[in-house]
């Protein structure tokens, strides 16, 4: 059932032209190190009930960047 849900909403986002990926909106892959300092140093970081690190935050914007969606830890 979820999966059917995950599908239908990728399908809409791609009818309606949302970009699959962070390339996409013309993010430079260079960028990502700086993009994932500044999430790690936001205000709003202390407050998130999951701790991380600057590793997972770059691990997660590399993957939105080449829309590797798979095997995602999250923990």
């Amino acid at each position: 059932m979820v999966d059917a849900v995950v599908d239908e909403a990728n399908a809409l986002a791609i009818k309606v032209g949302i970009p699959e990926r962070l390339r996409d909106l013309n993010v430079k892959e260079n960028s990502l190190e700086k993009l994932a300092l500044s999430d790690l140093n936001d205000v709003c970081t202390s407050g998130n009930p999951r701790i991380t690190t600057f590793v997972k935050i770059l691990n997660l914007y590399k993957r939105a960047f080449l829309k590797v969606i798979i095997g995602i830890d999250f923990s």
